[in-house]
Parts: C-alpha cells; sequence; structure tokens
C-alpha cells in the first residue's frame, strides 16, 4: 500500500509540475509583447571613457546642476530623472555627441539643442512630449532620433532640413498623418512609426529613395499610395501588420514591392 501510495504522490506531483510549466510558459507568451511594447530597444551610447562622457542617471534631478551644463562630455545621460525641462544655452554641451534623456518628464522637446553642431544621436523615449518644434530642422548633424512613448501628433515641415538623419523612431505616439516634407529627409534610411493613429502615408513618399526600412504597423492604415512602388528597389521591410486592410491592398501591395519583405 506503501509502495502504490508512493507512486500516486509521485504521478500527482508530476502532473502539478507539468501545469505549472504550462501556466508559466502561456503567462510569458502574454505578457511578452506587452514587455516588449514598453520597454522598446533603445540606442546604446558609445563606448567613452569617464572622462569624456557625464551619467547622472537616477539622480533624482528636477533641474540641472550648473556644473552639469558646463560639461565638455561627448556622452550626456540623464536617464531616469524627475526632469520636465532641458534648457541648453548657446556654447553649451558643444562638444556632445551623444544626448540621453529617457523616462523623464519632459513636456517640450529639449530647448536650446538646435545650436550643439556635434550632436549625432538624441535618445528622449518615455517623456510627455508632444510636439517637435521648427528649430528641430537645424539638427543637421544628427543621425538618429528616438523618441518613443510619448504623445506627439505633428512634425513640423522643418523635418525636412534635417539631410544627416538616417533613423527616426517614434513609436507609441499619437501621430495621425505626417507633412508631405518627411519625403525631403533624403539620408533617412529607418522609419519607424509603429502603433500611432496613421490612417495613410504621404503620396511623396514614393520620393525617399534612401528608404530601407518602414514600419506603420498597429496603426490605421487603409491604403497606400501607389509612389511606394518606386521604392521597389531599395526598400527591404515594409511592416504593415494590425491595419485594417483588405484582401485586395494586401496583393497589390505585395505586386508592387516584389523584392521587399513585407509583413502583414
Amino acid at each position: 500500500m506503501k509502495k502504490q501510495f508512493t507512486i500516486i504522490a509521485s504521478i500527482i506531483a508530476t502532473i502539478i509540475n507539468f501545469v505549472n510549466v504550462q501556466a508559466q510558459e502561456m503567462a510569458y507568451a502574454v505578457v511578452t509583447p506587452y514587455v516588449f511594447a514598453f520597454n522598446p530597444a533603445i540606442a546604446e551610447p558609445v563606448n567613452a571613457n569617464p572622462a569624456e562622457a557625464l551619467d547622472l542617471t537616477g539622480q533624482g534631478l528636477y533641474e540641472l546642476p550648473t556644473e552639469a551644463l558646463v560639461s565638455n562630455a561627448e556622452v550626456i545621460k540623464l536617464d531616469s530623472n524627475l526632469l520636465d525641462k532641458i534648457s541648453v544655452s548657446a556654447g553649451q554641451w558643444s562638444q556632445c555627441r551623444q544626448l540621453f534623456a529617457r523616462h523623464n518628464w519632459l513636456e517640450e522637446f529639449p530647448e536650446g539643442t538646435s545650436s550643439m553642431g556635434s550632436l549625432e544621436l538624441m535618445d528622449l523615449t518615455r517623456n510627455h512630449i508632444d510636439a517637435l518644434p521648427a528649430s528641430v530642422g537645424k539638427l543637421v548633424s544628427l543621425k538618429k532620433l528616438i523618441m518613443d512613448l510619448n504623445f506627439v501628433s505633428t512634425l513640423p515641415a522643418e523635418v525636412a532640413q534635417m539631410k544627416s538623419l538616417k533613423e527616426l523612431s517614434l513609436r507609441w505616439n499619437s501621430l495621425k498623418s505626417l507633412p508631405a516634407e518627411v519625403a525631403q529627409m533624403s539620408s533617412l534610411e529607418v522609419l519607424n512609426l509603429t502603433n500611432n493613429s496613421l490612417t495613410t502615408l504621404p503620396d511623396e513618399i514614393g520620393n525617399m529613395k534612401s528608404l530601407k526600412v518602414l514600419r506603420v504597423n498597429y496603426n490605421n492604415i487603409q491604403k497606400l499610395p501607389a509612389s511606394l512602388a518606386n521604392l521597389a528597389g531599395t526598400l527591404k521591410i515594409l511592416d504593415l501588420s494590425n491595419n485594417p486592410m483588405g484582401r485586395q491592398w494586401i496583393s497589390e501591395v505585395k505586386a508592387m514591392l516584389p523584392n521587399t519583405q513585407v509583413i502583414f
């Protein structure tokens, strides 16, 4: 009897363990997309000597100390603070190439950064910014701008002046449309507009001959401009998943871009 009880207990334990494992796997499968969505891949700074980097991450700062504003660092990290404003005067941070101000309470695009002639990368993920100023067009050296998880609803026509920009990420914002001038961003290779409120793309998008990756998944796009066919030789990835597009449009897009990886 004791042996039978041991066998039964072992079987029950095995079943419980199996159920627990299955439950964990199911939970992981459900939660993972949301974890990814709210913890998007973000840019990391290049390796820099301590003397070339200013790291004020997680200092509980409500405002920047004076000594920080006069820094000559090439990499400035202000992540995970309580900053609701960043204001830079002409001549300050003139050596800065990479600026990180993720996980703050910024309500406006950092003021005065247009005078930072060396700036190549700016990451403002997870703030409360609802618009980009016209002065953003003066960031002529900027190559990568990340503004995921903000509240940006419009882009200024001046984005066309950002001739060096190669990557623009505005995931999880409030964009309803794009200005036609975005097509004049001649160096742009990656445009990520995942999870906005776009209903269409500008007809001029077919002029973006440098564009290699276009992600507009999780929007309200029902049709695409015919000019997209002009990108058949350059566009490598087009993500249209989770848009209310009919079967007819899916077939047309595939025919329009035969050499592009189209994701539905």
